[in-house]
């Protein structure tokens, strides 16, 4: 499956259900209303996808037809006023990436362009003024199973793995829209972890990323990673109070309408 924020909504798309088969099912979370409901279905079944949210809109990009890891998809599409469109189709298949919207683009970043799991070599760009794709520099350090988010203007790819369970990567790379270069930004250790959840927090300038027994996080501005383990909250120990809505942080979202 795939997931991404929009507003204060969390759409979770896609994916496998117990049986294995690949789905269309869309659910979406109001972060505001605290409940789940059943959005309209993915035009299409798919696994893996990339997806973002931008502006008012949910964008999903690409992913694994079926059955089970095979057949990638070049489909991209945008739902918005509880309707689903179709996108003009990617300049090549992609599936297991990320994906993040900076500076007015749709950035879909690493991920597999065949089912025999070949990485891709090319970053896909969707322009949302023009609605054209376009290609840019892939990644240094090519993986799938990547986190993706951009913060400041430029996007970041964290952790990942070459394929499989095994491979796990600690690469932190960073791309800069107006130069159209990738840049190190330091290394995830002491641990390697693959698939790290870096969009709810990125616009708070920290990445996460998490494994049952430790957390790490890093600073976009500085590259400087650390880790950290949670204390175990004891059966008794009560529950913590919810954040109201007026002191969360603030969080920039891309100024697309």
């Amino acid at each position: 499956m795939t997931a991404a924020a929009v507003g204060d909504t969390v759409y979770v798309v896609g994916g496998f259900v117990e049986s294995g088969a690949t789905v269309r099912r869309v659910e979406a979370y109001d972060g505001a209303a605290g409940a789940w409901s059943v959005a309209p279905p993915l035009p299409i079944a798919a696994n893996h996808a990339m997806s973002a949210g931008a502006g008012r809109r949910l964008v999903v990009a690409g992913g694994y037809r079926g059955p089970n890891l095979s057949n990638p998809t070049d489909r991209a599409f945008v739902f918005l006023d509880g309707r689903w469109r179709e996108l003009p189709r990617m300049p090549e298949t992609r599936a297991a990436g990320g994906a993040a919207v900076a500076a007015g683009r749709l950035y879909v970043v690493g991920g597999t362009v065949t089912g025999t799991g070949d990485l891709a070599r090319t970053t896909l760009v969707y322009t949302f003024a023009s609605g054209r794709w376009s290609t840019a520099p892939g990644l240094p350090t090519r993986r799938e199973h990547l986190g993706v988010a951009a913060f400041g203007g430029k996007v970041y790819a964290v952790g990942g793995r070459t394929g499989g369970l095994v491979g796990n990567l600690d690469a932190a790379e960073a791309f800069d829209p107006s130069t159209g270069r990738w840049t190190a930004r330091g290394r995830t250790e002491p641990s390697r972890r693959w698939r790290p959840t870096t969009s709810p927090t990125a616009c708070g300038a920290r990445f996460r990323r998490s494994r049952p027994r430790a957390t790490g996080s890093g600073s976009p501005r500085s590259g400087r990673w650390s880790t950290s383990t949670p204390a175990a909250r004891s059966p008794a120990s009560p529950s913590r109070p919810r954040t109201s809505r007026s002191t969360r942080p603030a969080c920039a979202r891309p100024a697309i309408t």
